[in-house]
C-alpha cells in the first residue's frame, strides 16, 4: 500500500504529528517497541511535565543558541496551545511554582492514552514491532520505500521522529542516524545533554538528597569563566545533579572547574562583615553560628567544616578571621574540579542530531526534499529542563503535520 505519510517513531513528536494530519490522509506510525510512548512515561519522574508556564516568548533563552531558529515552531504552536488541547480532551493541567506544568493526575499515562486514542480518532495507524532500519527515495517514483526486517513500505511524505540517543533502552539508542545518511540527511555530532555531573574526590556522597535552591554555578575552563547559571542543586550519592547543573551541563567538559555558591543571597564580602559583627557578639558554637546565618542544615555545615580542618563546636570568640574565611569561602565559592560527564543512559536529551542549516524551517522539510519531515529530540535542539523539551517535541510535530495538510491539499487541523 501506498501511503500519504509513515511517521516512524511514536513519542510525543510522532504521536502530536498524527494527531493534526488530516484524517482524509492514509497515514500510518511505526513504532520499534511493543507499544508507544515508552519514553514519554519516564519524564517528569512519570509525572510528565508537559510544557512550562508563562510566555512563549520566553522560551526562547531556554534553548541556548537554537533559540532564534526554532521560534516560528514554537510561536506557531505555543504552551497555552498545548493546554487547549488536553483541557479540550478533559485532561486538566496544573501549574507549579516553579513554573512546570503536568497532569493534575501526574499520571503521564493520562497524556499518552490521550495521544494514541486521539490518532486512532483521526484515522492513523499504529504499528507495534516494526524496527525500521534502512529508507530510499525513488526519485522516479517520488516515494520513499521505509524497510522493516522482512517487509517494506511506500509513502509520499516521510516524518523521522525516532528521537536521539537518550534513554537507549527505550529504543531511542540513535541507531537511525545511519539510516538517514543514505537520505543525504546531515548529522551533527550528538552528545549526552541534561546529564549530571561527576566530581574528582566528591565529598558529599553522604549528603545524597541535600538541595540548594537558587545557588549560582560557574564554569570555569583554563581560568576563564565561560559560563554561569543559578538554579536548584542537588547532591547525589555519586554526582551534582538538579536544574541548575542539568541545564548548565551542555557547557561543561572533563576537567573545567565548577564553583558553587550554596548561599546565593548576598554577596560574600557583605556576608563575611555581618559574620564578624556576629562573631563578636554572640555565645553560640562556630557551627551553629553559621548554619543559622547561611540557613543550612547541620549535616551539610559539619561536612564543611571537616573538609575545612574546623572544629566545628569551637566558640565564636575563638574563631579567627582565617577561620572564618575558609568557611564562607567553602559554602559560597566551593570550587569542584569536573571528573565526567554524565551519559545517554542518564542524559535526559540528546545534544545534535539532525542539522537545522540543512533543513527548510518554514516546513521542518529536508531542503533537499520536501517531502522528507522531522519532528522533536531527532533535530539538533536541546532545552532546559522545566518543560521546554516536550514542548518543543509537541510543537514540532504539529508543525510538520500542517506543512503536510498545506502541501497535499487538505485541510490544516
Amino acid at each position: 500500500m501506498l501511503y500519504d505519510v509513515i511517521i516512524i517513531g511514536a513519542g510525543p513528536a510522532g504521536l502530536f504529528c498524527g494527531c493534526h494530519l488530516d484524517p482524509n490522509l492514509d497515514s500510518i506510525i511505526l513504532e520499534r517497541n511493543s507499544r508507544p510512548g515508552i519514553k514519554l512515561l519516564m519524564t517528569g519522574g512519570g509525572q510528565c511535565n508537559v510544557t512550562h508556564d508563562g510566555s512563549i516568548k520566553d522560551f526562547l533563552i531556554h534553548f541556548g543558541d537554537k533559540g532564534k531558529e526554532v521560534r516560528q515552531i514554537l510561536y506557531k504552536y505555543s504552551n497555552d496551545a498545548l493546554l487547549e488541547y488536553f483541557e479540550k480532551r478533559h485532561v486538566k493541567m496544573i501549574k507549579r511554582e516553579d513554573g512546570k506544568v503536568f497532569p493534575q493526575s501526574l499520571q503521564a499515562k493520562d497524556v499518552l492514552n490521550t495521544l494514541v486514542e486521539n490518532c486512532q480518532e483521526n484515522q492513523v495507524q499504529l504499528q507495534y514491532n516494526r524496527v525500521v532500519d534502512k529508507v530510499v527515495y525513488e526519485e522516479n517514483h517520488r516515494v520513499f520505500k521505509v524497510y522493516s526486517r522482512d517487509q517494506h513500505y511506500l509513502a509520499k511524505n516521510l516524518v523521522v521522529a525516532t528521537g536521539g540517543c537518550s534513554y537507549p533502552t527505550t529504543g531511542s539508542d540513535g541507531r537511525f542516524f545511519e539510516a538517514l545518511k543514505s537520505l543525504n540527511v546531515k548529522i551533527n555530532s550528538t552528545k549526552p545533554g541534561l546529564v549530571p555531573v561527576f566530581i574528582e574526590g566528591y565529598a558529599y556522597e553522604h549528603l545524597s538528597g541535600t538541595s540548594f535552591e537558587k545557588a549560582k554555578i560557574e564554569v570555569y575552563r583554563h581560568d576563564k569563566k565561560i559560563a554561569e547559571n543559578t538554579g536548584d542543586v542537588l547532591f547525589t550519592h555519586k554526582s551534582l545533579s538538579g536544574p541548575g547543573i542539568l541545564d548548565l551541563s551542555r557547557n561543561i567538559e572533563r576537567g573545567d572547574i565548577l564553583v558553587v555558591n550554596y548561599f546565593n543571597k548576598k554577596s560574600k564580602e557583605e556576608a563575611i562583615q555581618e559574620l564578624k559583627k556576629h562573631l563578636i557578639n554572640s555565645k553560640l558554637e562556630f557551627n551553629t553560628l553559621i548554619r543559622d546565618y547561611f540557613e543550612l542544615s547541620k549535616r551539610f555545615v559539619d561536612t564543611i567544616f571537616t573538609l575545612c580542618h574546623i572544629d566545628s563546636h569551637k566558640k565564636t570568640s575563638q574563631v579567627s578571621n582565617k577561620e572564618l574565611m575558609e568557611v564562607a569561602n567553602k559554602i559560597m565559592s566551593d570550587p569542584l574540579r569536573v571528573k565526567d560527564m554524565g551519559g545517554f543512559e542518564t542524559a535526559m536529551v540528546t545534544s545534535g542530531g539532525v542539522s537545522l542549516n540543512q533543513l527548510n524551517l518554514k516546513r521542518l522539510s529536508s531542503a533537499e526534499n520536501e517531502h522528507l519531515y522531522f519532528a522533536g529530540e531527532v533535530l539538533d535542539v536541546d532545552g532546559d529542563t522545566g518543560g521546554y523539551n516536550l514542548q518543543f517535541a509537541f510543537s514540532s510535530g504539529v508543525f510538520c503535520a500542517r506543512s503536510i495538510n498545506q502541501e497535499t491539499g487538505n485541510n490544516e487541523k
